[in-house]
């Protein structure tokens, strides 16, 4: 079910054979009479020939599709044949209750209904999907026909140029409706994507061709004509692959080169289990835990090093330096400690040594993972400011004006350093990527496009740069070149959007932080200048001052925008408004004349410190607000206090910033003591630990639960639904695991009936989840959670759904390996789903206050327990 008309169609008959096979397993595992099914198969019966009408008349709407009219008949016969067996199935166990040669045929007519409808629908789908994949051929064909059209007559060309602007509508309109149709949102992400950058470069095609026809064919306008077409035919191609993938993405397996978060996660796993080993007498597997730690240390380091590389900005990669130095210094030592703490296991002050060494390690790895985050962010304001043609000292805006004044010279070197920028933004946005994608693979996959459509237009641009400047008078060159900047310029400012504007990939206090150090360094260099005496360089970097206090504002606002409660948007407006004034004040100052300048950017730069203390007091308020017990028991949240300055009408819905970055920092809720002696204190359940790499790959939908399981352990499920049924469905996943392997060895029909049994419980249990998150989406005063929270809601109903089906099918043919693979793609990528629905549930309760009636309470697992 990968889209909505085939979810909407093979939903009900799916459901209706699920339910069937149970009752036939459970007839068949406890030989027991099965009640007469005669009527309900030929309700059944009667189904099957609708959707088959349906299908035919969609046939004969689109006469021309003879593959469509092949696979169709054959669907058609493959689900009247299984529906008739169904019939005579149910007449005969209407005779003999207990007969099982019927029972079994009953279950082969069930799989065959299932499977021809799908087969049905699937046919009509895949029609649809052809005439897309035919229209971009379509299009491709006449693009890459264009560069080989002589100019003279140019009536060809022009004609050409207009079939391929027609054809190109198809495609858009065809893939528009396509998107709706799409259930994944990551191959909707594609699919918007690619639309949108043919329908941004498609007119550069147009001003080309004009170039070439007016200009007598000069090769510079031939060379914009093949690029241009490259670049089109390479976004149809895109649209051809997303439209005909089928399989469901493994969300849960999507991989980012640079997840120093994954291996800090690593890191503690491994950690976890080492003092209780050198406890235990086990020094085997201390010294394998210790060459694990050595070697994801090692690793980091590696990681952080090649991801370093691509930022310039010198203090951000000093701070790195000296991190991945103490990392490496702090590996050194826990060598030695743990050498220190195997002579002696029974020494409480090594292993409380070693665990100190240890919380610093991962400590350090956080930190990196902070440092590297700050220098990618400050970088890239630097380099989007430069490329942005509002700015007048930019590279963007003097390429411009050299072109128009026909200096070739100064075009060509100016063009080269603006190349060389677009790459180094190209660079660090992939690296923004790498680094932080793994919270958000959607909004990974849609910056990833983003960072394409830069990269060729850059290109485009260059090259219709230098040929204005050889023809400065000439007015289709000046047309043409004008149009690839517009389309290159909302094409940078949507990257910047994503990545350094608003919330997405970084976080509002991380992105006010990184523009308030810009803000820092543009004020010492404009220091330096008026120090200096240099009035020629006064401007320019009162300028960057500017520059640096817009983007805080635009992040402000943005923030502004994306709330709903009005308490703090007055507040946010408020800030705004005075971080304007005080602008106001010093901006014509600081680009004039050094008088007063000083005083008044400080004064900005107190401003946007109370602007990151609004955004980032969520976090103090968690720290300071929840309460401490010393047994297994939740304690109530406090009511969150007022800020000073602030109403309580506002406190509960502090703002969302931050949350996602420092959930790990955030002070726990219940802290369970554990006495030195008895390590049994703590339930097992309470410490769950991940699966080793080869343990995963053994058994995937038990690696994914335990992941589950311990992203809930985190929380006490007391009185927390969303909480509570996360935890329900990783034991669920657990026990669904191993009866998966069960049933592979020896298929016995009670255990296919439990397996399926398992399957509903689940999808009641994703249902119960999703239910309760609604209350927090009407709740919720941030529109960004409620966008997100809408999202996994429908994938979580959507996945479960989808589970159930595979379930059953799976059941009945419990050796398929085909269905073995569908059935772990879609328990990873609900369980994934769940879990990051719980983070964003989290989010929103903070942003809802009481009024959703749900508190997420943090626990701790005593630092004593994991030292002993």
């Amino acid at each position: 079910m990968y889209t909505v008309t085939t979810r909407s169609v093979l939903s009900p008959i799916a459901e209706c054979v699920s339910e069937l096979i149970q009752v036939v397993s459970e007839s068949q595992a406890r030989d027991t009479p099965l009640n007469d099914l005669s009527s309900l198969s030929r309700v059944m019966d009667e189904q099957v020939h609708q959707l088959i009408t349906i299908a035919r008349n969609i046939q004969y709407g689109t006469p021309d599709d003879t593959i469509l009219a092949d696979e169709l008949s054959k669907a058609c016969d493959e689900v009247s044949v299984a529906s008739l067996m169904l019939i005579r199935a149910t007449d005969d166990l209407k005779n003999d209750p207990f007969a099982r040669a019927p029972k079994q045929t009953m279950l082969d007519a069930i799989r065959g209904i299932l499977s021809g409808t799908t087969h049905l629908v699937y046919a009509v789908d895949d029609s649809d999907v052809r005439k897309i994949v035919v229209a971009c051929d379509t299009a491709i064909t006449l693009y890459s026909a264009i560069p080989g059209i002589p100019i003279n007559p140019p009536q060809p060309l022009i004609q050409l140029v207009q079939q391929t602007a027609n054809a190109l509508v198809t495609v858009v309109q065809l893939s528009t409706k396509r998107v709706s149709e799409l259930l994944q949102p990551l191959y909707q992400t594609r699919l918007k994507g690619a639309i949108k950058t043919l329908q941004r470069e498609s007119p550069l095609m147009v001003t080309a061709v004009k170039t070439l026809i007016l200009g007598g064919g000069r090769p510079e306008a031939s060379v914009a004509v093949r690029d241009i077409e490259g670049q089109l035919a390479r976004n149809l191609e895109e649209i051809k692959v997303i439209v005909q993938t089928r399989d469901d993405p493994d969300t849960a397996n999507v991989k980012f080169k640079f997840d120093l978060g994954k291996q800090r996660a690593e890191l503690l796993r491994v950690q976890r289990g080492l003092c209780p080993k050198i406890v235990a007498g086990e020094n085997v597997v201390v010294t394998e835990l210790l060459d694990e730690i050595v070697d994801l240390s090692t690793g980091t380091i590696r990681m952080t090093r090649d991801a370093i590389r691509d930022v310039r900005n010198p203090n951000g990669v000093v701070r790195v330096d000296a991190l991945v130095k103490e990392l490496n210094s702090l590996t050194g030592r826990i060598q030695e400690a743990v050498g220190q703490a195997l002579a002696d296991p029974r020494n409480e002050e090594y292993r409380c040594e070693l665990q100190t060494l240890l919380d610093s390690q991962s400590n350090r790895i956080n930190l990196l993972e902070e440092e590297l985050r700050r220098a990618i962010i400050t970088e890239l304001e630097g380099k989007f400011a430069d490329l942005r043609v509002e700015n007048d000292d930019g590279v963007s805006k003097r390429l411009q004006v050299a072109a128009a004044q026909g200096d070739q010279e100064q075009t060509v070197a100016i063009a080269s350093v603006f190349q060389d920028n677009a790459e180094h933004v190209v660079r660090l946005a992939t690296l923004a990527v790498e680094t932080t994608g793994a919270a958000d693979p959607q909004l990974a996959e849609e910056i990833r496009i983003k960072i394409s459509d830069i990269s060729g237009l850059a290109h485009v641009l260059s090259a219709a740069s230098q040929a204005l400047a050889k023809h400065p008078q000439d007015g289709t060159v000046l047309e043409h070149t004008s149009a690839v900047s517009t389309a290159f310029q909302g094409a940078i400012n949507e990257l910047s959007n994503s990545l350094v504007q608003q919330e997405g990939l970084f976080n509002g206090f991380e992105l006010i932080a990184a523009a308030k150090t810009s803000l820092e360094a543009a004020g010492v260099a404009y220091q330096q200048a008026v120090a200096d005496g240099h009035e020629d360089k006064i401007k320019p970097v009162g300028g960057g001052l500017l520059l640096a206090a817009d983007r805080i504002i635009t992040i402000a606002q943005s923030e502004r925008e994306n709330a709903a409660e009005e308490a703090y948007k007055e507040e946010l407006t408020a800030i705004i408004r005075k971080a304007e004034n005080v602008k106001h004040n010093w901006a014509n100052r600081a680009i004039v004349s050094a008088r007063g300048v000083d005083g008044q950017v400080n004064n900005f730069k107190e401003i946007s410190h109370v602007l990151m203390n609004v955004m980032n007091s969520l976090r103090d308020v968690m720290i300071t607000c929840r309460g401490v017990a010393a047994v297994d028991m939740p304690v109530p949240l406090m009511p969150l206090p007022a800020l000073p300055g602030r109403t309580d009408k506002l406190a509960p819905v502090l703002p969302v910033a931050e949350i996602q970055r420092r959930k790990s920092e955030i002070m726990e809720t219940v802290s369970e003591e554990i006495m030195p002696s008895p390590v049994a204190a703590l339930p097992q359940e309470e410490l769950p630990v991940p699966l080793t790499k080869e343990q995963a790959k053994e058994n995937p939908i038990l690696a994914a639960a335990v992941d589950l399981k311990i992203a809930t352990a985190v929380y006490v499920s007391h009185d927390n639904v969303i909480v509570g049924k996360a935890g329900d469905i990783s034991s669920l996943f657990t026990e669904m695991s191993a009866l998966s392997a069960q049933l592979r060895r020896a298929p016995e029909a009670e255990g296919k009936a439990r397996f399926i049994q398992i399957a509903r419980e689940i999808t009641r249990s994703s249902e119960a989840f999703t239910t309760k998150s609604n209350e927090l989406i009407r709740a919720c005063t941030d529109r960004r959670l409620v966008g997100r929270l809408k999202s996994d809601v429908e994938r979580c109903l959507t996945l479960g759904q989808q589970l159930r089906i595979v379930a059953a099918v799976k059941a009945s043919e419990p050796k398929d390996v085909d269905k073995e693979q569908q059935l772990i793609v879609c328990a990873r990528n609900l369980m994934k789903t769940i879990e990051e629905s719980m983070s964003n549930c989290e989010a929103a309760s903070l942003r809802a206050g009481r009024v959703a009636g749900v508190l997420f309470q943090k626990r701790v697992h005593s630092r004593k327990f994991m030292a002993v």
